[in-house]
């Protein structure tokens, strides 16, 4: 079932868990290392190139994990799951969604900002490939722009979290009662309350003054 996906599995959580003949029993097109803990995993990322990164949600190597991915170039898909998910009514699911993520990170020409460090001035540069000049550090320029490319990546990772959690909510909403043609209405209106709820966290952090 379609190009070959290399995917590596951090999963701690139940020695008991398969996860390498779940998957590759689901899609022949996968080839699945399993690790156990983050020195595995360590281990076998350096070994050889990987098309995703799955991990369950309640490791707890999961905040590592992602740091793993926010400093990776190129950028490397990961999958987050609940327990539910190797649930063996799920797998089916759960490696649906491994090659959806791949294949829309490989059928896109992704990159995000960068922060290009040149004596003690700073450019950064869009992803149309143009550069702009941010200002000027006098002693931490180097570390700043690894701090500032640190974010992009970040921002990105939210971004494309988000946009995964919308169109599983969206799928799950096709499947339900509810008349398919009110179904991007109920989206935008559960968006418009997730604007209203990053507001409040503006106010809370400083970052608006009410107005």
């Amino acid at each position: 079932m379609g190009s070959q996906i290399d995917v590596i599995a951090l999963i701690d959580v139940d020695s008991t868990i398969h996860v390498k003949q779940c998957l590759e029993s689901c899609d022949q097109g996968f080839r699945v290392e399993q690790a156990s803990n983050m020195m595995a995993f360590r281990r076998l990322i350096l070994s050889r190139k990987f098309d995703c990164i799955l991990s369950s949600m309640d490791s707890p190597c999961v905040g590592e994990v992602i740091c793993y991915q926010l400093t990776h170039h190129p950028p490397i898909p990961v999958v987050l799951f609940p327990r539910d998910d190797l649930a063996p009514h799920n797998h089916e699911r759960l490696a649906g969604k491994i090659r959806r993520k791949v294949e829309t990170l490989q059928n896109t020409n992704h990159s995000a900002p960068a922060a290009i460090v040149r004596g003690d001035k700073i450019y950064l540069r869009g992803v149309d490939g143009k550069e702009v000049y941010w200002g000027s550090e006098s002693s931490d320029s180097e570390d700043l722009g690894e701090e500032m490319e640190l974010e992009f990546r970040a921002i990105d990772y939210v971004r494309d979290r988000l946009a995964a959690v919308v169109s599983d909510l969206t799928e799950e909403l096709y499947q339900s009662d509810l008349a398919p043609e009110h179904v991007s209405d109920i989206v935008y209106e559960g968006y418009r309350k997730l604007l209203l709820w990053f507001r409040d966290i503006d106010l809370s952090l400083g970052h608006r003054d009410g107005n």
